[in-house]
């Protein structure tokens, strides 16, 4: 005799599986028609913000990650995997029961449209498209906008963000606490070394990610 319970969980999930994919996509052509509003880009803003550090962190994990093999890969297959990170987490919520299911789903879904406004407010490319030395060659700019190809999804980074809620989301287990530690790490690295974002991105991401959650 079956559940009918266990069956709508899995019915949720399979809706969800189904959604993240035309999502995806809308935001993406969304971020691509919001590009040809701004053709001028703050990137050369970005890159003086990150040196104010002493150093490029951008340019110094892409370095890092030309030389290590499986790091590169481990960062590389945790980019792409996000929406899986995002499934895993919330058929964990489904299958014990927890009410926030559909909070978890609610806050993913704001997480990735409310960024296209700061796309349009914020335009970025990031410095691999910015800069075509990236990473071994750091350029030295002026602070101005300029012109450069690319979509613009700079600012936030909704990848970092949603790793966080991932790890939110996956603290109330053990395991989930080390796994999903383990897996914002790698994004961290992946959006960095990639050159898709600047460390100055993971501020706005840590703050949409605290009011979202709030």
């Amino acid at each position: 005799m079956t559940n009918p319970r266990g069956g709508k969980r899995w019915d949720i999930l399979f809706l969800a599986s189904l959604f993240t994919i035309p999502a995806n996509m809308a935001c993406q052509f969304a971020a691509t028609w919001l590009s040809t509003l701004r053709p001028l880009r703050l990137d050369y803003y970005l890159l003086q913000m990150d040196g104010w550090s002493g150093m490029q962190p951008s340019f110094a994990i892409g370095r890092l990650l030309e030389h290590h093999r499986i790091l590169n890969l481990s960062a590389i297959t945790a980019y792409n995997a996000l929406p899986v990170a995002v499934l895993v987490v919330f058929m964990a919520h489904l299958i014990s029961g927890r009410e926030s299911a559909a909070l978890l789903l609610k806050v993913f879904t704001i997480n990735l449209f409310a960024a296209l406004p700061i796309y349009l407010l914020l335009p970025v490319v990031g410095p691999r498209h910015a800069f075509p030395g990236f990473p071994d060659a750091l350029p030295l700019v002026a602070s101005h906008a300029a012109a450069f190809p690319g979509i613009i999804n700079g600012i936030p980074s909704v990848h970092f963000s949603t790793a966080l809620f991932v790890f939110w989301f996956a603290r109330h287990w053990a395991l989930g606490r080390i796994a999903s530690a383990a897996y914002l790490v790698l994004i961290f690295t992946a959006t960095l070394g990639s050159g898709e974002h600047y460390l100055f991105d993971r501020r706005p991401a840590v703050f949409s990610g605290r009011i979202l959650d709030g």
